[in-house]
């Protein structure tokens, strides 16, 4: 579930620390790396205080990932302020982001306070910029898992249509979670998971039925490659 920084203690993080079952993944959205723009937000704490709490949960939880959420375009963000925001998700180990253009909204605080005074083609320029620079973050903090032995809980199947093959005739229906696509022979498949702090691990099958046997099980993969979305390995047990 979304983890609010600022109620996060340090009993939870031990809690999860002592507890097997608990996944190692936090989900606690930054929204901005502008204090001022956090003022604005009425988040309730600072740049300053969410670095100490990612800063706090990697010391109790070495093995933990962390994700959020970010809001670009928010009424009043300067330049400034959209920088800021850059350089948190540069130096700060999310895994992922959800970023998004600020909307008005009925109901909240902010349509009646603030105007709207961020261009649309500045909201999306700003969107897609961090989206970016998330990715190049993304990639960062996958590599650092590169060489780990990682329990994997499989949950997915893929097939994908060998390049060499694309000039043959026959045709495949490859059944891919849960659609049917036409594709032609022979097909490489993969099975994917996630670890216990939810980065997608894909590892290769030699049949669809073999892929298929994985699904629901849970096994110790060894991670040898990454990239900004997933990483890839093989079972060692």
């Amino acid at each position: 579930m979304t983890s609010y920084p600022r109620d996060f203690g340090l009993d939870v993080l031990e809690v999860m620390r002592d507890s097997p079952r608990i996944c190692r993944y936090l989900h606690a959205p930054a929204q901005s790396g502008s204090d001022a723009v956090l003022a604005r937000m009425n988040r309730g704490y600072t740049i300053a205080e969410y670095e100490e709490f990612v800063a706090r949960t990697f010391a109790i939880l070495p093995d933990a990932t962390l994700a959020g959420d970010f809001i670009v375009g928010f009424p009043g963000e300067t330049e400034a302020d959209f920088e800021a925001t850059c350089s948190l998700v540069r130096r700060l180990p999310f895994k992922n982001n959800f970023i998004f253009k600020y909307s008005p909204r009925p109901g909240t605080v902010a349509i009646d306070r603030f105007p709207d005074d961020i261009p649309d083609d500045v909201k999306r320029w700003r969107n897609n910029t961090l989206l970016a620079i998330q990715t190049e973050t993304s990639a960062r903090v996958h590599a650092t898992w590169v060489g780990r032995d990682v329990p994997v809980l499989f949950d997915s199947v893929r097939g994908r249509a060998n390049s060499a093959a694309r000039a043959e005739p026959g045709m495949v229906a490859l059944r891919v979670e849960g659609q049917s696509i036409a594709a032609p022979a022979p097909v490489t498949w993969q099975v994917a998971g996630r670890t216990m702090g939810d980065l997608i691990v894909a590892i290769a099958a030699d049949s669809e039925a073999s892929a298929r046997a994985l699904l629901g099980q849970q096994r110790v993969v060894r991670l040898e490659s990454a990239h900004a979305l997933l990483l890839n390995g093989q079972i060692v047990q």
